[in-house]
């Protein structure tokens, strides 16, 4: 569907910078629904016809709402509206799986890879007791929400519960939660989880189909049993464009 505008409100010589005010064209038509969810925007070529201005013009107009999450850019195909965003809780410890299905959202888990690696993290190296460097089981597993891949998971599984480490790839497509439960009876996990903005590897911005100057939300996942044993560690990339994370709160005055 053509872009919508009053083109009497829209002074491209005057009136600001030229791509702020394409962006905010572009971004009117998103959420008036004439340019809906999922759908493709017109090419480069054709927002230069309709607006007589360059392409430079245009790919900063573009970039601005792929930065605001309004459109996202698949590669080989073009850009596009961005879908509704997925609600995520900080405070919840449900599990991705269940907290998608609470949602109302269709969750999806692909195994890309199952073996020994390096721990190059401080941190996740202290929490499995391992020497910085040294080797753990660990599970690399792309998370889809809506059919949208929308997490990169990279998970470290201590030794104390080295029972996760024979399980078929086909099991850890299903909730680790349900996993952990199903190999060790029902267990108090208890966790702590610390939250950093950070450039992605580029694996993560393959799978996720970042654009390549963004930075994107990184959540390091400590799980540790009732002893205080840890249990797995998880480094999980979000999706930018795919989620709106809230909290809930009770105050008593």
């Amino acid at each position: 569907m053509p872009l919508v505008y009053d083109s009497n409100d829209l002074n491209l010589r005057s009136e600001g910078a030229r791509y702020k005010q394409i962006a905010k064209v572009i971004s009117q038509n998103i959420a008036s629904g004439n340019l809906a969810s999922n759908t493709q925007i017109p090419p480069e070529p054709q927002l230069m016809e309709l607006f007589d201005c360059s392409r430079i013009t245009i790919r900063a107009a573009i970039k601005e709402l792929v930065d605001k999450g309004q459109l996202v850019r698949r590669q080989g195909l073009g850009t596009f509206v961005t879908g509704e965003l997925k609600n995520v809780s900080f405070n919840d410890f449900s599990g991705f799986t269940d907290s998608c299905l609470m949602e109302g959202h269709k969750p999806l888990t692909k195994v890309l890879s199952v073996n020994k690696a390096p721990v190059n993290n401080p941190a996740i190296a202290e929490f499995l007791s391992l020497e910085l460097g040294a080797t753990a089981f660990q599970v690399i597993r792309l998370r889809y929400v809506d059919d949208m891949p929308c997490v990169y998971e990279v998970s470290y599984v201590s030794e104390q519960y080295s029972s996760l480490y024979t399980a078929g790839k086909e099991e850890w497509e299903i909730s680790l939660y349900k996993l952990i439960s199903k190999l060790y009876g029902n267990i108090k996990i208890e966790g702590k989880r610390f939250y950093d903005c950070v450039k992605p590897p580029v694996e993560v911005q393959k799978e996720l189909e970042l654009p390549d100057d963004n930075n994107i939300l990184a959540m390091d996942d400590l799980h540790w049993d009732a002893d205080h044993n840890p249990i797995f560690s998880s480094t999980l990339y979000y999706k930018p464009s795919a989620f709106r994370f809230y909290s809930t709160f009770v105050t008593l005055l």
